[in-house]
């Protein structure tokens, strides 16, 4: 049927060109995600579902598409180290969501049967980033704190905010360049 249709033969049915229009469309479309797989996409998990659905439908074949499902296997493990390199870049960024990083982070490696070796890192330096990410919390504590000035609507629990995560990262007030005395001045009412 496909034959017929890739060859544009006049002998088939409106029905028969319509299905093999159909056929033709979905394996574009897995072929699509199938080198998204290949080249080592975020989405992976995405990509995956969508494939096994069209084969588990019947709609498509794993040799149709030329593929298998240990190459399946193997594109979901690179798919595991791509997504956990993603979040170590977010990591070394100095993201102040560094707790949900390094979550999702370890999450990845663990899907993917991985190690830290395998996106070239270790855990000494997943808590300099760790630290970092404190700092950089801690910092847009402070910040708002010095836009919003003193006795401002919540003020108390911004610099106990901060603090935590000064306490988190073992940092000091001088390592956000700060000092006791300013922090008191956020939570002073003004008269």
């Amino acid at each position: 049927m496909i034959s017929n249709f890739e060859t544009g033969s006049e002998d088939m049915s409106h029905a028969e060109k319509m299905e093999a229009s159909n056929l033709h469309e979905s394996k574009t479309e897995a072929q699509v995600w199938l080198a998204k797989l290949r080249a080592g996409e975020f989405d992976y998990e995405w990509y995956l579902r969508k494939i096994k659905e069209k084969v588990d439908s019947g709609e498509l074949s794993l040799e149709f598409l030329e593929t298998s499902e240990e190459e399946l296997e193997k594109l979901r493990v690179l798919g595991c180290a791509t997504a956990a390199k993603l979040y170590f870049e977010r990591l070394a960024s100095g993201t102040e969501l560094y707790e949900l990083t390094l979550k999702q982070l370890r999450l990845e490696l663990e899907k993917g049967g991985l190690t830290l070796t395998d996106i070239e890192t270790t855990e000494a330096e997943l808590e300099e980033f760790r630290v970092e990410g404190c700092k950089t919390a801690a910092l847009i504590w402070l910040n708002l704190l010095r836009e919003q000035g003193s006795g401002a609507v919540g003020s108390t629990n911004h610099v106990n905010f901060l603090r935590s995560e000064l306490h988190k990262g073992g940092l000091t007030l001088a390592d956000i360049d700060t000092t006791d005395a300013e922090l008191a001045s956020f939570t002073k009412l003004v008269a």
